[in-house]
């Protein structure tokens, strides 16, 4: 629920989420100019048009492997777009071994980097 929060940043919000509850309130926010009930994957397959900024909160955690979901992100982006993403609290590790942890300016170069390569 970020809309409250970028709403008035932006010149075109748009929601997409699974829950038709959540879209429900996030409709009464009045912040959305279009919300999609949908896959996030079949969403950002179908997309016709890339976004200058994306928003994940709280939503890659309910994903096993990111690589497919990483990759359509960064696509669906204007070049030079922004991909920012939370993740829930906790001990988040992957079958590689790797940890989402709290951002530390002197990490991002490895979200860069990978952003860099799936672009």
């Amino acid at each position: 629920m970020v809309g409250r929060f970028l709403g008035p940043l932006a010149k075109h919000l748009e929601g997409v989420d699974l829950s038709n509850k959540m879209l429900e309130h996030a409709e009464q926010t009045g912040r959305y100019d279009a919300l999609v009930q949908a896959d996030l994957v079949e969403y950002l397959e179908r997309l016709s048009e890339p976004f200058d900024l994306i928003v994940a909160a709280d939503t890659l955690n309910y994903f096993g492997d990111l690589t497919d979901v990483m990759r359509l992100l960064i696509q669906s982006l204007r070049p030079g777009g922004y991909l920012l993403f939370t993740v829930e609290e906790g001990p988040l590790m992957g079958d590689d071994g790797y940890y989402l942890q709290p951002h530390v300016p002197a990490t991002s170069w490895a979200v860069r980097s990978y952003a860099a390569t799936h672009h």
